[in-house]
């Protein structure tokens, strides 16, 4: 009995002596890719294919109505996940902004270099149509590093 209260009070304990790291506490935000994140992909090269692996959810924009509803598509069961993240990949209606800068769509990502990339931030269709016009279905908002060029 007292070995199982003892565990009991270890397991109860573990939380608060093993808080988690800095790191995984900022990375918990589905929504913002820091600088740091992007590091740990050196393989991708522009910021479409690093949004396509690690944050796929930013292209699948919920359409903003004008009433501030948004209504997202649903994804047909008998895909797979890699079917679901390539064929739910929604171009119309999303925006890229770089450094305040309205640049296009998302096919505009391809031309950023992520080695340049500070952060990267998705903005839901309501608050994009807020803040960026009428029927946005989302933004995605790039930070480039100071001191470093950007696409032109």
């Amino acid at each position: 009995m007292r070995n199982t209260l003892a565990c009991l009070g270890l397991l109860l304990a573990a939380p608060v002596l093993c808080p988690p790291s800095p790191l995984q506490a900022q990375n918990k935000d589905p929504y913002f890719i820091r600088h740091d994140e992007i590091a740990q992909h050196p393989d991708l090269k522009n910021a479409y294919d690093l949004i396509l692996r690690i944050r796929p959810r930013f292209f699948r924009g919920t359409r903003a109505s004008a009433g501030g509803a948004g209504a997202s598509s649903t994804i047909p069961s008998t895909t797979t996940p890699d079917e679901q993240t390539r064929s739910d990949i929604k171009s119309e209606g999303i925006l890229v902004v770089v450094n305040g800068s309205r640049r296009g769509n998302i096919f505009e990502l391809r031309q950023i270099d992520t080695g340049t990339v500070e952060s990267i931030r998705y903005i839901k269709g309501p608050d994009a149509m807020a803040v960026y016009g009428y029927e946005q279905a989302g933004v995605i908002e790039i930070v480039l590093t100071m001191g470093r060029p950007g696409p032109s």
